[in-house]
């Protein structure tokens, strides 16, 4: 390779290849790097490390990363520590929200509820949902709640342009979890009103018009009760 410059391009020209050669010569690297300089075990490394790599090719794929200061081993151990810092500071952050959650409007009675669902599912299966969210919202979800980042801090290490843009993809990261759940529990009509409401951003007058229920009222109630479901 002749620079960072054609180190990236050549990684987007076979990126098969380029992750083999990250994954031989910059992983161990900052495994060791990581042991010798932190109180983190090897395992913990790993996914720290995994996690900058994800990051990495989203940004690659997004078109957000488009020229390397140095190599990307070198973008990598920037983005690592990033998540390390985050890491040894999460102990202070205790509950499911993040102490940076995007703020929600305190009189909304279906928001708390949403909010209150989401603080209580913690389980592994939590997690495996979020896997299968895809990016950006796996990485946002995983950055907020596991490595503890800011809003701020994901947008740096993300390449967005500002924390609300991160707050605004934040929620809709939430709300397509929430969705994944209900659908795997919920009948078709308790999914349908979640859908209308949270993707498509229906009011429940439209949905009651749209369903055939008595008013909105009604609809409240039923998802009210779907989201109790769900948890």
């Amino acid at each position: 390779m002749n620079g960072a410059h054609d180190e990236l391009a050549d990684f987007r020209r076979d990126p098969n290849r380029g992750s083999k050669a990250i994954n031989d010569h910059c992983r161990p690297k900052f495994i060791r790097w990581g042991l010798e300089n932190h109180s983190i075990n090897g395992a913990d490394l790993e996914d720290l490390f995994q996690n900058a790599f994800l990051l990495m090719m989203h940004n690659i794929q997004e078109g957000r990363l488009t020229e390397l200061t140095g190599t990307l081993c070198t973008y990598l151990f920037g983005v690592g520590k990033n998540l390390i810092r985050a890491f040894l500071r999460r102990h202070r952050r205790t509950d499911w929200l993040g102490e940076n959650t995007p703020p929600e409007s305190p009189g909304n009675v279906q928001v708390a509820a949403d909010i209150s669902l989401m603080s209580r599912q913690t389980s592994d299966n939590l997690w495996k949902d979020v896997e299968a969210l895809g990016e950006p919202g796996r990485s946002l979800l995983i950055l907020t709640y596991k490595e503890g980042l800011s809003a701020q801090e994901i947008a740096d290490v993300m390449g967005y342009a500002s924390a609300e843009v991160v707050r605004q993809l934040h929620k809709r990261a939430r709300r397509d979890l929430l969705l994944l759940k209900a659908k795997k529990v919920l009948d078709k009509q308790s999914y349908q009103i979640l859908f209308l409401f949270y993707k498509k951003n229906l009011s429940d007058d439209e949905i009651a018009e749209q369903m055939g229920f008595s008013g909105p009222e009604e609809v409240k109630d039923r998802r009210l009760e779907c989201l109790e479901q769900i948890r």
